[in-house]
């Protein structure tokens, strides 16, 4: 060591009181046996934090980066150096190291020199199980840091997924160290920083989560842990803004043991799980975390100096990859059970929803026969209050004036027709016939225009105004075809004319029918005040029921009859 000229036995782990750039310098002398130095070897170190130049008998043999004004180096990994043939001689040999030191620590290796073949295998065995594992854990922590805290994000609920997260981020955290290259000075104190919550957040979240997965509501225990983790970082920013030092050789194992301690009581919860219910996940959590206590506490001591096994690295990264391919395989496993649980659901929700179609098919078939049989009443009782209204007092009438002797035969005659056209208008309008309007004209038609044509008189139809599809309920079909029944029948009776004229149009806001002859005419409103039964006055009440307006003119020429009916329909009145 500069200006002490000490003799230490290796490796060397002190702390200094300030923080700054000074030059080190170590020398060690060992003899070598004959047949040791005729054989290939090499120079290996467990492992190496600030770089140096290391020089045999006055010949360079490896040169790592080491400290300067501007960074700070921080390696963490094993360095192994073939030595060329010849220069490690029999009897005595010098090996030098220089380099530079800014941070508050001083770490000198030990240093092993050999045969080349058994220190490549130590050096490949260490460099595996620190670094490379080191990589593989942070390649899988990272995805399931992604993963987990992506569901967390997704489900606010799913808490245990948010502590696995964070212990996965804290353990990326902890090993830049390991990738990170030399650091510029002024960024070394964040990056320390950076590295303990790592170092806290990896185990705080792995023993949350544990305790949370046994089914043990502790909030106390979430508590305790972040306020343990919160406390040294704030203690170590202020060491650094009052002191300028970044390493605190007292308080890291104080904090060390703390966190120990944490994982002792998730590892009793865990113990107590385990008795209870024997589940194959807490089981290997339970092995697991004795591991990381037991490699924890080696690699605590190794930061302060102290090395408890040969291997001289540190050994927590044997036991970081189990626990995370234990996470990953747990994942996968409660991923699985979900997709099953959501397809066993997707199960009952298709059974209860067939279950309710196939009632509500009972339910519609059911409704449906109640609506028939409501209208095939409805319609029986429509006919009959037709038949009672029109038919039925035609024929109580008729029979009476027959019984009296007030009828001719031909007056018989003539009221034994208008019943059966009263009669075929009804089925005509029939709910079971469908029939449009301008079927049911046509059907008027048909049967009048005999009469009428035996009588003399010749009739023009015109109904191509008249939509097809006019939607005019039965309700309201029968009354308009009586009107116009009861017009051509009077004209029949009394007009004494020639020709009768009957057309019928639609458009969007009426239909109208307009019919006229060139007969005698009468005086209507002489006829108005005289009429009984099926005259005038019967015409008017027909056409108040539909809501349309009726106008009847008549002269010497001839008398003309005009509905209008507007659309859309009003119910039936």
């Amino acid at each position: 060591m500069p200006g002490t000229g000490r003799v230490l036995e290796l490796p060397v782990h002190e702390h200094r009181s300030e923080r700054k750039l000074i030059e080190l310098k170590a020398v060690a002398r060992f003899e070598v046996p004959q047949a040791m130095a005729s054989s290939e070897n090499a120079l290996y170190l467990q492992i190496l934090h600030d770089g140096g130049v290391f020089t045999l008998n006055g010949v360079e043999v490896g040169n790592i980066p080491t400290a300067d004004e501007k960074k700070t180096v921080r390696f963490i990994r094993p360095f192994l150096f073939p030595l060329p043939a010849g220069l490690l001689r029999a009897g005595s040999n010098t090996l030098e190291r220089r380099w530079s030191v800014r941070e508050n620590q001083i770490l000198v290796p030990r240093m092993y020199v050999g045969q080349a073949d058994f220190l490549s295998q130590r050096f490949e065995r260490h460099f595996f199980w620190q670094n490379t594992m080191a990589q593989v854990s942070s390649v899988i922590a990272a995805v399931i840091a992604l993963i987990r805290l992506g569901l967390f994000v997704l489900n606010s609920k799913a808490r245990a997924y948010f502590w696995i997260g964070i212990s996965a981020t804290g353990w990326g955290l902890l090993n830049i160290a390991y990738f990170l290259p030399p650091v510029p000075v002024a960024l070394f104190p964040y990056w320390h920083l950076l590295l303990y919550m790592g170092i806290s957040a990896m185990p705080i979240g792995g023993w949350i989560f544990v305790v949370m997965d046994c089914g043990a509501h502790k909030p106390w225990f979430q508590k305790v842990c972040l306020g343990w983790a919160g406390l040294f970082c704030t203690i170590y920013w202020l060491n650094y803004l009052l002191t300028g030092q970044t390493l605190l050789p007292l308080v890291t194992p104080v904090w060390h043991m703390g966190l120990s301690v944490l994982g002792f009581y998730a590892i009793w919860v865990l113990i107590q799980t385990v008795r209870a219910r024997r589940q194959p996940r807490h089981v290997a959590f339970l092995v697991i975390a004795v591991s990381a206590i037991v490699t924890g506490t080696i690699d605590v001591a190794l930061m302060s100096g102290h090395q408890l096994l040969g291997f001289g690295g540190y050994t927590l990264q044997t036991v970081a990859p189990l626990w995370f391919i234990v996470v990953c395989m747990i994942l996968v496993t409660d991923f699985s059970k979900s997709i099953q649980a959501q397809q066993a659901h997707q199960r009952e929700l298709a059974t209860k929803l067939d279950a309710q179609r196939q009632e509500i098919e009972r339910l519609h078939a059911f409704e449906r026969q109640v609506q028939q049989k409501q209208a095939a009443a409805h319609e029986r009782a429509r006919i009959m209050q037709d038949m009672h209204d029109g038919l039925g007092s035609q024929l109580v009438s008729s029979l009476a004036m027959a019984q009296g002797g007030e009828l001719t035969p031909q007056q018989i005659y003539d009221l034994l027709r208008s019943c059966i056209d009263d009669l075929r208008l009804a089925i005509d309008t029939s709910t079971d016939s469908r029939d449009s309007l301008a079927l049911a004209l046509g059907n008027l038609r048909f049967r009048m225009e005999p009469r009428l044509k035996a009588a003399g008189i010749a009739l023009k139809w015109n109904t191509q105004g008249l939509a097809d599809d006019l939607p005019l309920p039965v309700e309201q079909q029968l009354p308009l075809l009586r009107v116009v029944q009861e017009t051509i029948t009077n004209t029949l009776k009394h007009a004494q004319a020639k020709t009768l004229s009957v057309s019928v149009a639609s458009s969007n806001a009426e239909l109208s029918i307009d019919i006229s002859d060139d007969g005698s005419g009468f005086d209507v409103k002489t006829a108005s005040q005289t009429a009984t039964g099926k005259g005038l006055n019967g015409l008017n009440k027909r056409a108040r029921s539909l809501g349309a307006a009726l106008h009847i003119h008549s002269s010497a020429s001839g008398t003309q009859v005009r509905l209008l009916l507007p659309l859309p329909l009003a119910p039936p009145g």
